[in-house]
């Protein structure tokens, strides 16, 4: 049988390690959600998601809207594999899962980087996945 999604995606997916962990002012996170194919390359949301975090948690926000415009999709990723080294928690916008690109930014972030993943909805986070580097 073929699977849709890695184990870990589908607990994602079905948020079964939803819990109530708080970002810090000192965490770096990094935004994770869809841009291919869409009007303005969903720009608007990524830049809202950082609002809100910077305003309600007060941490530093990598945002890959705030890349260069023209580059190559492989370039795009590159950067995004460097910003998730800095990153201490990723934030996914909403259907991050449908994303390609997403999706390798998440896989990476929970299964070689160990880092924490939650959702932001409105200005709740609520965390999908707990990081084992995580400190909180």
């Amino acid at each position: 049988m073929i699977r849709k999604y890695p184990t870990f995606l589908t607990i994602l997916k079905n948020g079964m390690h939803k819990g109530k962990i708080m970002l810090k002012k000192t965490d770096v996170v990094y935004l994770s959600g869809p841009m291919s194919d869409l009007p303005d390359c969903n720009i608007p949301a990524f830049y809202a998601a950082e609002k809100i975090l910077r305003n309600t948690y007060g941490c530093e926000v990598l945002n890959p809207a705030r890349q260069p415009k023209g580059l190559s999709y492989c370039e795009y990723m590159r950067r995004a594999l460097n910003d998730l080294e800095w990153a201490t928690a990723v934030v996914v916008l909403p259907r991050a899962l449908e994303s390609i690109g997403a999706g390798f930014e998440i896989a990476v972030a929970c299964k070689k980087l160990n880092l924490s993943v939650y959702r932001l909805d409105q200005k709740d986070l609520i965390l999908l996945w707990h990081g084992k580097n995580s400190d909180q």
